[in-house]
């Protein structure tokens, strides 16, 4: 077997653990991860170490290289104020028995309005190492505006996620251990006993419907988060147009979601209109910083944190393969 071992020394009370999940090469896309990427390591915690798990497929696997090890970034010569690690999970060869399982426990097919990436949150469970208890899932087009440390503080051990009221799954905290024993038990169930078409009132499955099924039938086994992380242009948050508004909505930001997605393959931070219309400067526009931000200023935003400039280097993990850890429901 060519599988590489998972990591295991990740405790879950000094590290802050972060999720993204990746599908396909399109320069737009992997454009618009960059940045998100950005705001996530200029937000570091700064009392504790962090990990950045990315679980793609074998396109954006091989196409994230340039990003972890360009000269651009140059991320493995970075240094920061604490531990930072980078591990990457290649999970090409699972994603046809996810498609299974997924028809298996929904009675429907994959909804492919996104790509089968977005699927991935709900299996990173079978491939980031076991020591993983809580992570921070987020979409690629979410810029982080505020340190990360103070939305991990919210984690709930009694819960399978969080998320805000808005319920968009572009921004989950996620109780990897218990999300994992339950979440697809929880959905075969609902579809089972109720059909997820009629809980959902949709004729498609996707897999923020799956969650919300789980929130709407099952509301004790699902958390909240406070509205300063739950920005989400696409959920509501388009109609606050005027600074006055946003700012009586949401006084204080988390992160912004521009919610970029399925009909346009460009990054959500150089085309969404939010972020290009001069009428949106003093809110919305604010994330488009991320994208303009030169990495080496990023870099040296890192390194500045250190404490008497002594840093640690940011440690990368770039591993061919993701190796798999088998429970009851893939087997």
């Amino acid at each position: 077997d060519d599988d590489m071992p998972l990591n295991q020394t990740l405790p879950d009370d000094g590290m802050v653990n972060v999720l993204y999940t990746l599908s396909g090469n399109d320069p737009g896309f992997l454009s618009e991860f960059s940045s998100s990427l950005k705001s996530v390591l200029m937000n570091s915690p700064l009392d504790k170490d962090l990990t950045i798990h990315i679980v793609s497929d074998e396109k954006a696997h091989d196409a994230i290289q340039t990003i972890l090890y360009g000269d651009e970034t140059g991320l493995n010569e970075t240094i920061s104020r604490n531990q930072i690690n980078i591990r990457t999970y290649n999970v090409q060869k699972y994603v046809k028995l996810w498609r299974v399982l997924i028809r298996i426990k929904t009675n429907s097919t994959v909804n492919t309005g996104h790509t089968m990436g977005t699927y991935f949150r709900l299996f990173a469970h079978e491939v980031l190492p076991k020591d993983v208890g809580h992570i921070i899932y987020m979409d690629t087009d979410i810029a982080i505006m505020s340190n990360l440390e103070q939305v991990w503080r919210l984690r709930d051990d009694n819960v399978l996620f969080q998320w805000g009221r808005l319920q968009c799954a572009g921004f989950l905290l996620i109780n990897l251990p218990k999300f994992g024993a339950k979440f697809w038990d929880l959905v075969k169930r609902i579809e089972k006993e109720h059909s997820l078409q009629k809980v959902s009132k949709s004729k498609i499955t996707n897999d923020q419907l799956l969650l919300q099924a789980v929130q709407k039938m099952y509301p004790d086994q699902v958390g909240s988060l406070p509205r300063d992380w739950d920005i989400h242009v696409g959920s509501g948050a388009y109609s606050w147009k005027s600074r006055y508004k946003v700012l009586k909505e949401r006084p204080r930001a988390g992160f912004i979601h521009l919610n970029g997605g399925s009909i346009s393959k460009a990054s959500a931070f150089e085309e969404n209109i939010l972020v290009t219309n001069a009428k949106f400067n003093r809110t919305w526009l604010v994330a488009q910083y991320y994208a303009t931000y030169p990495w080496q200023w990023a870099r040296f935003n890192l390194e500045s944190q250190a404490i008497d400039g002594k840093g640690v280097p940011i440690d990368i993990d770039y591993s061919p393969h993701a190796a798999y850890n088998m429970t009851n429901e893939s087997q």
